[in-house]
C-alpha cells in the first residue's frame, strides 16, 4: 500500500503520512525498508495509539 493509499484511507494528506512515518522512524517505533514497514517497538506504538 502506498503512502497515498494510506492517506486516502485515513482521510489525510500524503504529506501528513510521510511526516508521521518520519517521526515514528526517528523515535525507533517503525523501520521502513522499500515498501515494507516493520514495527520495531510494539509497546511504544501501542502507547502512542492510546494517547
Amino acid at each position: 500500500m502506498s503512502r497515498a493509499d494510506i492517506a486516502n484511507l485515513l482521510g489525510v494528506s500524503s504529506e501528513a503520512v510521510c511526516r508521521e512515518f518520519t517521526r515514528l522512524k526517528q523515535e525507533g517505533v517503525l523501520e521502513v525498508k522499500r515498501k515494507k514497514i516493520y514495527i520495531s517497538d510494539i509497546d511504544e506504538l501501542y502507547a502512542l495509539a492510546n494517547e
